[in-house]
């Protein structure tokens, strides 16, 4: 478990720092990292998606996220990763694609989240039960392709727009 602590919004250079660091920890044979970002209110756009600095490689070691502080998830932060789990008690909203293509990602906790972008967990393929108790916007393609999904609770939704749950033939359950 590493814990970085961060300025409310930190700086583009400041995630691709914290990105280089944990690909090159990747050298290490079967390393993992489970990562507390301290002070971090807003994680910006492809703070740590794939491709984010320009190069071909993704922070594969990363396994999971502690966002204790962040309030907002910009556009493709976590895009395309492999990560596990995460889990941010103060967002309220996440925007367009932030998680798109996290195939892993079986495991998310945002008990105050408000508002999901186009695309945010399309893609999430381990995804298989959702619990958002505040949520009360689903926007285009935000569970699109989620290939296991099947429980969706979402007790305050009130607008779902247009391919929201596109692909994600096995939901069997809307709350």
């Amino acid at each position: 478990r590493i814990t970085v602590n961060l300025p409310a919004e930190p700086t583009d250079e400041m995630y691709k720092a914290l990105r280089r660091a944990i690909i090159e920890t990747t050298d290490l044979e079967d390393c993992t990292i489970d990562l507390n970002l301290l002070g971090a209110k807003v994680i910006g756009v492809k703070a740590f998606g794939y491709h984010a600095d320009g190069t071909p490689e993704a922070p594969r070691a990363l396994r999971s996220v502690f966002l204790p502080d962040a309030t907002l998830i910009k556009e493709d932060a976590f895009r395309d990763l492999n990560i596990l789990s995460v889990s941010a008690p103060k967002v309220t909203e996440i925007e367009d694609g932030a998680f798109y293509g996290s195939t892993d990602l079986a495991e998310i906790n945002f008990p105050k989240l408000k508002v999901v972008g186009p695309n945010v967990f399309g893609c999430c393929y381990a995804l298989e039960e959702v619990t958002l108790p505040e949520l009360t916007i689903v926007d285009v393609w935000s569970f699109a392709i989620c290939r296991n999904l099947k429980v969706l609770n979402l007790p305050k939704v009130e607008v779902v727009n247009a391919g929201a749950f596109y692909g994600s033939y096995v939901l069997e359950k809307i709350t």
